[in-house]
């Protein structure tokens, strides 16, 4: 009974890596194209440039200057626009004021709090207590109900 079941583990411990070797003996296959992939695949083939003798020599090792890259020629399709002057920059300025302007408040609150100073309230239902502290002194003691 005892060989029995150690043959059963060694098969069941075997099995798994004989799955997975099998699987990867599979070589994976392509799938076979579709309408759209087949037009796209026709259309848009893919075919390699030419090798530029000039552009594989190193310029460092000749000790002249790299060449220019060749510009297009221009399409029927290129349109060229004239320069255009960003004129309304005082939004953005402004917006950038008001957020370091804002930086600067939340700064000097949060150093505020770490000192000790200002109004602290505790909540508990519909009872309110504050205390207001310098340096952590109280100087103002509070309490309000709301309904």
């Amino acid at each position: 009974m005892l060989r029995r079941r150690r043959g059963l583990a060694a098969v069941l411990a075997a099995l798994p890596l004989c799955l997975a070797a099998a699987s990867f003996a599979q070589a994976p296959v392509a799938p076979a194209p579709d309408g759209a992939r087949r037009e796209i695949l026709c259309e848009f083939t893919y075919t390699p440039h030419a090798a530029d003798p000039e552009a594989s020599a190193p310029f460092l090792a000749a000790g002249v200057t790299p060449p220019e890259p060749a510009k297009p020629a221009p399409d029927g399709d290129l349109v060229t626009m004239e320069a255009y002057t960003v004129r309304d920059s005082t939004r953005m300025e402004t917006l950038r004021a008001d957020l370091s302007a804002q930086k600067a408040r939340a700064l000097t609150s949060f150093e505020m709090k770490q000192l000790g100073v200002g109004l602290h309230v505790v909540s508990a239902s519909n009872l309110h207590l504050f205390v207001g502290t310098i340096f952590y002194i109280p100087f103002v003691v509070g309490a309000g109900v709301s309904w």
